[in-house]
């Protein structure tokens, strides 16, 4: 992230965001609403802009469009797509991995897709963790990852998240890291994606609907992201920025609050599961046939005993399992996945919402 200092140097050191904001405006758009210590450098006249140091920043200025060898984007809904684009295509690969990937995964671990994470409800854990305790301590001091320290629903979320290195709105990442466009560390070794995201959103809104809807005298509509008033036109103008960065986090949370939601559904159906094969089992120990046995615990729409299957194989519903309490002996499994999600194998669309 840039702090204050690093958006003041930028700012003195480009005429051609001098010529378009005042230094406050342009601290506004990133959130910082303390007004600066540092004297303003007076606009310079020429409108070629001066060489910087430290952060290249990308308002403004007449760049490609797009990622990926054609420029910086011009704008932050630019970026925002790009990273959509790239965290998705991620989560395709990992859930139809190649020949290739296929192969290597046979011998080495892969990362699971978050459809596989959600179904198993297992965590991530390190490689290294079957090492003898010492060993493991040693790499993990060494190659700090808070990643395996987070919940199932955060993990989740950060892998959702993953796939993206392009550039910021501070313009190219060089770092090679995992940022999203606004600059925040996707994985790191002592922070938790999940988390900061929440408190970015909440501050965004704070300042939104609070102090700067005051400056400029008008009412923050958070459903639509715009400002409304008299008023209207200037306060959108000035915080493209800040109002691109709360729709971004806001879908963000709503991701994630799907993610949750599929997460806490998946562990419903796990017990649900577990609890009907304890059943059957016991009623196979009681003597009861597999035939009634089936009838009785599978027999509804969308199941193996449903109206219209009877006469058929008792099995067309789903796949033949063992019981597990009886020997050889099979059950057909409903047809509907129930709370199951991610059918088909993963992939999944978490930016519906995002425009």
């Amino acid at each position: 992230m840039a702090t204050q200092a690093n958006l003041i140097a930028t700012y003195q050191s480009n005429p051609s965001l001098q010529n378009r904001y005042t230094q406050q405006e342009y601290l506004d758009m990133f959130g910082f609403g303390a007004p600066a210590t540092t004297t303003t450098t007076t606009p310079a006249t020429t409108t070629t802009p001066a060489a910087t140091t430290g952060i290249q920043n990308i308002i403004g200025q007449n760049l490609n469009q797009g990622g990926g060898g054609g420029g910086v984007p011009t704008s932050p809904a630019g970026l925002t797509q790009d990273f959509m684009t790239a965290t998705q295509e991620r989560q395709n690969r990992l859930t139809n991995p190649g020949k290739v990937a296929s192969f290597i995964g046979d011998f080495i671990p892969q990362q699971r897709d978050i459809g596989e994470m959600i179904r198993s409800g297992q965590v991530d854990t390190r490689l290294s963790s079957g090492l003898p305790l010492g060993i493991s301590g040693m790499v993990a001091k060494a190659l700090p990852d808070n990643y395996y320290n987070m919940s199932l629903g955060d993990q989740v979320f950060t892998q959702a998240m993953s796939g993206y290195t392009g550039p910021t709105v501070f313009g190219e990442n060089t770092s090679g890291l995992q940022k999203d466009p606004f600059g925040l560390n996707v994985r790191s070794g002592f922070g938790n994606y999940a988390e900061a995201v929440g408190k970015d959103f909440a501050s965004l809104s704070e300042s939104l609907t609070g102090r700067l809807a005051d400056k400029y005298g008008v009412e923050f509509d958070e459903e639509t992201g715009m400002y409304i008033g008299a008023n209207a036109k200037i306060a959108n103008d000035m915080t493209k920025m800040m109002r691109t960065k709360f729709k971004f986090r806001k879908d963000q949370l709503a991701a994630k609050n799907k993610l949750d939601a599929q997460i806490k559904a998946a562990e419903a159906e796990r017990q649900r599961q577990a609890e009907l094969q304890r059943k059957i089992a016991a009623e196979a120990a009681a003597g009861k046939s597999l035939s009634q046995i089936g009838r009785e615990n599978f027999t509804g729409e969308g199941q193996a005993f449903q109206a219209g299957n009877i006469g058929k194989s008792s099995f067309t519903g789903g796949k033949v399992k063992d019981t597990g309490g009886v020997p050889g002996g099979k059950y057909g499994s409903p047809r509907k996945d129930g709370g199951l999600m991610y059918a088909d194998g993963g992939r999944v669309y978490l930016y519906n919402r995002l425009k």
